[in-house]
């Protein structure tokens, strides 16, 4: 442990390291992230392939955590409940090119091909995977929610953080409080009162 780390993480993290690790990751953000995050590469038939090297050069960095266990969820690649409950919710964001889903495509083939678990569910996100995950609470599990969407942090509790490995950022339930100067379940009321702009919810 660094010297800055308080007496209350490092007793957390006693615990928290104590107990099976299963880390599971937004795959999709992932995806969104190698994608607009590096420059075109290309292969030798002249196909983009710069999401699929950087979501595996990723993911193969994470795997460096030695998680005990590991799953990728996966977001619904037709329309959601959550679009049909709010006609325009993400309608400010642009489609997404033919390129990327070709690409996408090519990920989660891959993803199949090499066993690697993932969970997809036709109507919702991989936010809503995670967090049925989350509530299940099975308590032999450390659970490690790797992503960096805002939205999932009121899911941070004792025996759950969120790892946003772009700033290799562990959000515990203190550093929460430190951030927000609330406990995590509260986010939902947060977030109700302030609107989210990145899913256009005023």
């Amino acid at each position: 442990m660094t010297a800055h780390v308080t007496l209350y993480e490092e007793v957390f993290y006693l615990g928290y390291r104590r107990m099976k690790q299963l880390y599971i990751l937004d795959g999709s953000g992932y995806v969104f992230r190698a994608f607009y995050g590096l420059p075109a590469l290309t292969n030798s038939d002249g196909q983009q392939v710069h999401a699929i090297y950087g979501f595996f050069r990723m993911l193969f960095k994470l795997w460096q955590r030695k998680p005990n266990y590991f799953c990728i969820a996966w977001d619904s690649p037709m329309q959601t409940i959550r679009k049909d409950t709010f006609e325009d919710y993400k309608a400010n964001r642009i489609q997404q090119p033919d390129e990327f889903k070709r690409q996408m495509r090519m990920i989660k083939e891959l993803v199949k091909e090499l066993n690697i678990p993932f969970l997809e569910m036709p109507g919702y996100e991989a936010d809503d995977i995670i967090a049925s995950l989350i509530c299940a609470q099975r308590p032999e599990f450390g659970y490690t929610i790797v992503s960096s969407d805002k939205d999932l942090k009121q899911l941070v509790r004792e025996d759950v953080v969120q790892y946003d490995a772009m700033k290799e950022k562990t959000t515990t339930v203190e550093l929460f409080w430190d951030e927000y100067k609330f406990a995590p379940e509260h986010m939902i009321d947060y977030l109700s009162l302030v609107g989210d702009s990145a899913d256009n919810i005023k």
